[in-house]
């Protein structure tokens, strides 16, 4: 029964069904932070018959034909050997894998020039070259200036070294949505296609999570697969940048200018030249703190770069290693991510895709009988670090 009224009317509750109309914006705001800023710097392009598609200061694409994809780096042999032990004719040093016999060294630190005349597993018996004796001391760098040899000599000292070989494997990734046809031709609020507005928020969920994947992935310990015991299957992953990382730097939970400007570079491996380009990932506090360096004039910092046309915000540091460019990244602002950052060479890292199974739609994969839609983002994806993780950094320890 409709309600009789003996005063004025007053606005209804707002969910009163029936009573009151309701205005209803067009607009549906998506709720996320900035995403897929990773995938956003990935060079565009179709493979075109190419191995990868590359443009310099971006991530370039590459299309795998193996489930576990292999490569090689050539990591030089060591020149530089640390004494533990120092003497006059003999030092022990922390390894002596790369020395050979009538090597000329030098000590870094007294510039005193010898000869290694013998061997004994990290023990050294060295004469002298020049007018002051050889002599060092624990925590001195000898560093190697190569053989001598007498003249008409034979049998010189062999030292080779193999490559080093690493792979990594590939992920199956699927984002589907489903509708009934009932709700599919229901009209919803928003001002696009509801059915289009579900699949266009499914996708960004899912890139959000490839993003991740990309960052912190892991293969399997052996093999293509893992097998769940609890679901019965098999099931593959590939390894992100953060363990692909070979260099790392803990800042001990105080990172200065100084210690970024310096020590953050002298962490890098030394095939990362001050010229390439480099991408620091972090999150929202740590980038915070790093604009105090600016507001107390410490840095030397450049203008907005050229990702700023691929919608990324970033800001420009200057360093002893050249220049890096810091982005804020929202998986560093998860958990204990926040205390991390992640340092990389563009240049040197891939996107991959098994074959042509880039993330694309699959559309109607719903039964026969199924009164309604479900259609799939599908795709095969992985990474690949073409120098062995050499030129990305794990950074620890920010405050």
């Amino acid at each position: 029964m409709a309600t009789s009224y003996t005063s004025a009317i007053t606005r209804p509750a707002i969910a009163t069904t029936g009573i009151r109309k309701r205005t209803v914006a067009d607009k549906i705001r998506r709720l996320f932070p900035q995403d897929a800023q990773i995938l956003a710097l990935v060079a565009n392009g179709l493979d075109a018959g190419e191995d990868v598609v590359r443009k310099k200061g971006l991530i370039s694409k590459k299309k795998v034909e193996s489930r576990t994809f292999e490569g090689f780096t050539y990591s030089p042999q060591a020149v530089e050997f640390t004494v533990t032990t120092g003497g006059t004719s003999s030092c022990v040093v922390s390894s002596a894998t790369g020395l050979t016999l009538k090597t000329i060294v030098v000590n870094t630190n007294n510039m005193l020039v010898g000869r290694v005349s013998a061997i004994s597993t990290n023990t050294l018996t060295i004469t002298t070259v020049g007018g002051t004796s050889f002599e060092s001391s624990a925590g001195d760098v000898l560093l190697s200036m190569g053989p001598a040899y007498a003249e008409n000599s034979s049998s010189p000292y062999i030292y080779m070294k193999d490559e080093d070989n690493y792979y990594n494997t590939t992920h199956i990734f699927r984002f589907p949505a489903a509708i009934s046809r009932t709700a599919k031709k229901n009209p919803h609020y928003g001002n696009k296609d509801f059915w289009s507005r579900v699949r266009q928020n499914v996708l960004a969920e899912g890139l959000r999570r490839v993003e991740n994947a990309l960052l912190f992935g892991e293969r399997p310990s052996s093999g293509e697969t893992t097998s769940d015991s609890t679901l019965s299957d098999t099931f593959g992953t590939f390894r992100g940048m953060w363990n692909w990382a070979a260099t790392s730097k803990d800042f001990g939970g105080n990172m200065t200018w100084e210690g970024f400007q310096v020590d953050l570079p002298n962490a890098m491996h030394e095939s990362v030249s001050p010229s390439e380009k480099k991408i620091m990932l972090c999150g929202e506090v740590t980038f915070g703190r790093m604009l105090r360096w600016v507001n107390d004039k410490l840095t030397v910092m450049e203008s907005d770069s050229e990702y700023k046309e691929f919608g990324v915000f970033t800001k420009s540091f200057v360093t002893a290693k050249g220049n890096i460019e810091v982005i804020v990244h929202d998986a560093f602002n998860r958990g204990q991510m926040t205390n991390k950052a992640l340092v990389f060479v563009p240049d040197r890292f891939q996107y991959c895709h098994f074959n042509d199974d880039d993330l694309k739609p699959k559309l109607g994969i719903q039964a026969n009988d199924v009164d309604g839609v479900e259609d799939d983002i599908l795709g095969e994806l992985s990474c690949w670090s073409e120098d062995a993780g050499y030129s990305i950094t794990k950074v620890t320890g920010i405050y």
